[in-house]
Parts: C-alpha cells; structure tokens; sequence
C-alpha cells in the first residue's frame, strides 16, 4: 500500500483517538524550539480548507484533528481557528489542528479514474481518500473500480471516501548516491511520486541521496510516495525557467532539478488559471542542492473559470 494512503489512514486514527482522550488538543500544550531549529507554524486562520492543507504541508507540518464548526460569520469551509496557533517554531510532521466552518460538498464520480487523477479530484473537494486495493484484471492497474460513497451523496468536507483500486506492484529502485535529478528521473521511470529532503551533516556524499524510503528491493503500489533525503553540501544546481507553466509541472521541474518549491502569493486571473506567474529567485541563477524557489501563481477570478484538469498539489490528509 503507498506510504501517502498509509499515513493518511494512520492521520484519521490518531485524530479519532486524540478525540477520544483528549490529548491533541489546545490544553495539550506543544514543545517551542529555539530559533533555527524545527520550522514555524504558518497562519491559515481565514484560508479555505484546501488552502490550509497545501500551507501547512509546504511547512512541513501535517493536518490533524479536523473539526466542523457552526460560527455563522464565515463562509463554508474557512478555518476559524488553529492549534497551535501561527508563528511558534515546533518540530517538522507536528500536526495542526484545525476548526473549520462546516461545510458539505458532493462526492465526485471517480470510478475508472487513474487512481492520481482520482485523488486529484477528491482533495479538490476537501476530502479524503481511502484506498483498498485489490487484484483484478477487468481493468487497467492503478484504475478505481468502485467508489463509497457513491457519487453526488452530501459528505461533510474532510471525509473520507472508500476507493477500490487494481493493483500494481512495482520494485522499488535504488537511488543512494545518485545526485537530484538522476533520481528523480530513475523514480519517474518506475512511475512512483517523490517527496525531497534535506539533511544537515552525517555520512553520505554532499549533494547525493543518502537514504530513501521505502527502501529499495520492497514491492509497492504503482504511484507510491518516496521519501529522498539529500545530504545538504556544496552542490549546485541552476534554477530552470517554470514562469507559465502549471503548478504540478513547475514543481516536477524543480524537483527534478533537487530544489524544494512553494507556493508564496495566489493572485486572480481571468486567464491560465493554476499557471505559475512569477518565481524567486529568477531563472538562471544558481542555488544550493535543496534551496526553496518560491512560486507565485494565478487562481480562477471566478468558478467558472476553475481548470477542470489540473489542480493545486493537495497534501495526503494525515
């Protein structure tokens, strides 16, 4: 099962849990690191929840307990309040989390979806996918077979929905020591999705993988998440030109090229919606393996004018 599915099912039980004992809540206090260590909480008080979830993964945070709230002074699906709150420095995968004014929404239809395409659609909404795979020959591996709940049923945003998908076991390569690009590109072939990491000091080559998870050898889903971990050095890579392309495209290209990537500012535009309009720093200059290029991107100036294909990257809900 692909690591994203299995952290996005581990995330739902431990908000259930924290739920349950009362341990993840405000009263339950988070640990402050001194300043240079862990990483900052940002504020998402007044973005949609969508918009949350993508802040708080490029943080390098995780979503949490989620709970629907009845303010009646905010519109559908805005967070009213985060715990903990913006601006304390805690360590990296804390979760966040997050009172959101409820808010329901339709179940896509996804069934004979590729599974990513599927997943696409379900985050866009606000929900969250729940993946069983099973064998099958009726259709192509990675295909979605069935869905629960069925389509246009009312789900409040942040639930999950059940998805069969036909399997597809693919070898994990090996990537330790290979530079940025050659392992992405070694991932793309395997058709298996990929997360960067930087590491500060111990063994390894700088500018190399100097470990990956899952390891290689292991049998995984087709479209499973793999952790690459960069140890930080001297190494140097030249920004490539991203300025009008997509989102999901402009973040593969900085990937592919080892350097991490957000998105800082959304700005309305009646044309290219979902396109990268600036970036820092400009193409051409040259950066450290791992450095942030940060994207500024254009978003629909009304529904209507939402991408029907493509959409923002949406964290695993965990």
């Amino acid at each position: 099962m692909p690591a994203a599915i299995q952290r996005c099912q581990r995330g739902l039980i431990v908000g259930v849990l924290c739920l349950l004992v009362g341990g993840c809540g405000p009263e339950a206090g988070y640990e402050t690191l001194p300043e240079g260590a862990g990483v900052v909480v940002p504020e998402v008080v007044g973005l949609g929840y969508v918009e949350a979830c993508i802040a708080l993964e490029r943080a390098g945070l995780k979503v949490g307990v989620v709970r629907m709230q009845q303010s009646g002074s905010a519109r559908p699906g805005v967070v009213l309040d985060q715990r903990p709150p913006n601006g304390l420095r805690i360590r990296d995968a804390t979760r966040v989390h997050l009172d959101v004014e409820e808010c329901v929404v339709l179940t896509p239809a996804v069934t004979g979806l590729g599974l990513d395409q599927a997943n696409r659609e379900l985050r866009r909404l606000g929900l969250a996918p729940q993946v069983v795979y099973v064998q099958g020959r009726s259709a192509p591996p990675g295909t979605v077979i069935e869905q629960s709940p069925v389509p246009n049923r009312e789900l409040p945003m942040a639930s999950l929905v059940m998805l069969k998908v036909v399997y597809r076991p693919v070898l994990m390569p090996d990537v330790l020591g290979l530079h940025p690009p050659q392992a992405a590109a070694t991932l793309d072939r395997s058709g298996l999705a990929y997360e960067f990491r930087l590491r500060e000091g111990g063994p390894g080559r700088p500018g190399t993988v100097v470990q990956q998870l899952p390891a290689a050898g292991l049998w995984v889903n087709a479209g499973a998440s793999v952790v690459v971990v960069i140890k930080a050095g001297n190494a140097t890579v030249v920004t490539p030109d991203i300025v009008g392309k997509t989102v999901r495209t402009a973040g593969r290209t900085l990937e592919q090229a080892g350097l991490r990537w957000r998105i800082v500012a959304s700005v309305k535009a009646p044309d290219g919606p979902g396109a990268v309009l600036r970036q820092r720093p400009s193409p051409g200059v040259t950066l450290k393996a791992g450095d942030e290029v940060q994207l500024f991107v254009s978003v629909p100036s009304s529904p209507d004018d939402a991408p029907k294909n493509e959409s923002f990257p949406m964290p695993a809900f965990d």
